[in-house]
């Protein structure tokens, strides 16, 4: 069997998205509610978000990493701001 790899940014907010910001990314935007969303999340490889309850409970679910950061402490330059949950 070929090993293969398909990158996919599944976009979940409780606030409005800002499609022009993932323009150049390949991405959908989660369904809208909140369990769709929740178990969307939990059936991907990895999440990556803010350090949050629903976060990781999606995690829990899906037994898969979380990486988290906060907007006010993320060095893009420094994977020593990224941490695994």
């Amino acid at each position: 069997m070929a090993a293969w790899t398909v990158l996919l940014f599944i976009i979940c907010s409780d606030g409005p998205i800002d499609e022009a910001v993932f323009h150049d990314l390949p991405y959908v935007k989660g369904l809208g509610t909140e369990i769709e969303d929740l178990f969307t999340l939990a059936a991907t490889d990895v999440i990556i978000g803010a350090h949050s309850t629903y976060g990781t409970l999606a995690a829990y679910f899906g037994n898969i990493p979380f990486y988290t950061f906060s907007r006010e402490h993320m060095n893009w330059e420094s994977p020593d701001n990224i941490f695994l949950m």
